[in-house]
């Protein structure tokens, strides 16, 4: 997941200031699983014009269910706010010890020093190989956000031939469920607004699903193994 969410924030940038870049692949998505693109950004929580190059499921990483992709390669925030590439990312666990211990390494890894420097690295790795040059990294302020069971935003500043460009990076869980909204704006100063009403309306998505639907764990109702997944 984080691999995407970098890769994201890096082509972000650079069309951010004017840069050539390629879109990624979409993916054909599994059975017997809740309806994950519900869970994520719809168009309707984004200004008319929205360009969507991503909307399929993927092959999950270990323990969990169901991953689902959705990545707009520009869009707009109702407000007006211009974002140069947003990505979305949506897994479902197969328990909800799962997404907590899953959420609880994220965190780990944003604040810590050691996963910085491999996020930088990483950042620097992806730009170098889209001919993009990286002139410095700044990770802003880590911060809590009250959106479902546990949220943080933790944004980072991209400086590519003395122009800025802002990366928010969200993740939240609520349930079982664990989205990682990844934004880049060429406006810094706006991430947190930004990233607050993002968040709000995937928290949203994702509590209409799990209201809907009930237990969404592998021997849930709703489940991979329930009564209306695989048996």
């Amino acid at each position: 997941m984080r691999r995407r969410s970098i890769w994201l924030a890096t082509i972000g940038a650079a069309v951010a200031l004017g840069l050539a870049v390629a879109t990624a692949a979409a993916l054909a998505p599994p059975a017997g699983t809740p309806d994950l693109a519900r869970m994520t950004i719809q168009a309707s929580d984004l200004a008319p014009g929205s360009t969507v190059v991503t909307d399929a499921y993927a092959k999950p990483p270990k323990s969990f269910s169901a991953e689902y992709v959705r990545n707009f390669a520009t869009a707009k925030t109702p407000a007006g706010v211009a974002l140069f590439g947003l990505d979305t990312q949506v897994l479902l666990g197969d328990t909800q010890t799962v997404a907590t211990g899953f959420f609880a390494l994220e965190r780990v890894t944003y604040r810590s020093r050691v996963g910085r420097a491999l996020l930088t690295k990483a950042l620097e790795s992806a730009s170098g190989k889209n001919g993009v040059t990286l002139g410095n990294v700044h990770f802003g302020k880590f911060r809590q956000l009250a959106l479902g069971s546990q949220a943080f935003l933790q944004p980072v500043v991209l400086t590519i031939k003395s122009a800025k460009a802002g990366a928010d990076f969200v993740v939240l869980r609520d349930g079982a469920v664990v989205e990682t909204v990844t934004v880049v704006l060429a406006d810094p100063r706006r991430s947190l607004s930004v990233a607050n009403q993002l968040g709000k309306d995937v928290t949203a998505h994702i509590t209409a699903v799990l209201t809907a639907i009930g237990s969404t764990g592998p021997t849930g109702a709703s489940g991979p193994t329930g009564t209306t997944g695989t048996t």
